[in-house]
């Protein structure tokens, strides 16, 4: 999910919402911003320090880009979905929303 963008993006996330897609999640604020309000999706920006085990870079460095999750949210398989975009927060939410599942109940 961290390679969508563009229509199939919106698509995705109208999915997971259980609403008719049309709206422009991942590049209108007014669209995406309340759904990271309403499943309070914590964002780290592109120099927020980030720990790597092993290879030339291990250790403590900046992520270099934005990254996004959510413990409202969770994947098909229960597990915490994380969202990521080198420049724009606001893709990084919107993919994290797209590889998720609402609970049974459609609430949050």
């Amino acid at each position: 999910m961290n390679e969508l963008q563009g229509i199939e993006l919106e698509e995705a996330v109208a999915m997971v919402l259980g609403v008719e897609p049309g709206a422009a999640y991942s590049t209108d604020w007014t669209h995406g911003g309340p759904l990271i309000d309403r499943f309070s999706i914590h964002m780290n920006g592109p120099e927020s320090p980030v720990h790597r085990n092993g290879g030339p870079n291990s250790g403590w460095g900046k992520s270099g880009a934005w990254t996004c999750t959510s413990w409202k949210l969770r994947k098909a398989d229960g597990h915490r979905a994380i969202g990521w975009d080198q420049e724009r927060p606001l893709v990084a939410a919107m993919r994290m929303v797209a590889d998720c599942a609402l609970p049974a109940n459609g609430q949050s």
